[in-house]
């Protein structure tokens, strides 16, 4: 271990309201900024690219966690798993329709979570996609109006 300082990169978020920006633009600054001032990054759910990633990593030691990036070290779960499962629950809940808010594809664990949902076979359970979230919810939003303006009409004096 070197006398250079332990830094812990938490506030890069946080910046991003502060200075404008995106995650993919911000944080590859802030990891050459300090990375003559310390020894390895413990990067967690890192969103920049993978071409900035290496850069780093050519000056210092990078280990990723809930992201792969061969070949730098990484420490995963099993999201696609996880999602398998999480599927299988809810279906045996009695639910049959079951829409997935991942966030951006840049997300490695979104993806493994999106892979583990599309390739789990769960009888009579459907996973749906954007375009099918969009079009139901907006069905939705049309049949709760209509449940309540029929609902304020019942409620009226006549």
């Amino acid at each position: 271990m070197s006398n250079k300082d332990v830094v812990v990169l938490s506030a890069v978020r946080s910046a991003i309201g502060t200075f404008g920006g995106t995650l993919s633009q911000i944080e590859p600054a802030e990891l050459a900024r300090l990375a003559p001032q310390v020894d390895a990054f413990i990067l967690c759910s890192s969103r920049a690219h993978d071409e900035d990633l290496h850069r780093v990593a050519e000056r210092s030691t990078v280990v990723l966690v809930s992201r792969s990036l061969p070949p730098h070290p990484s420490v995963l779960s099993d999201e696609t798993g996880g999602a398998r499962e999480v599927l299988r629950h809810l279906a045996a809940l009695g639910h049959r329709a079951i829409a997935f808010a991942g966030g951006p594809l840049i997300s490695w664990t979104g993806r493994q979570r999106l892979h583990g949902l599309e390739v789990a076979v769960v009888p009579d359970v459907e996973v749906l996609d954007r375009q099918d979230r969009l079009a139901r919810g907006r069905r939705l939003l049309v049949d709760l109006e209509d449940d309540l303006a029929a609902d304020h009409h019942r409620r009226e004096p006549t």
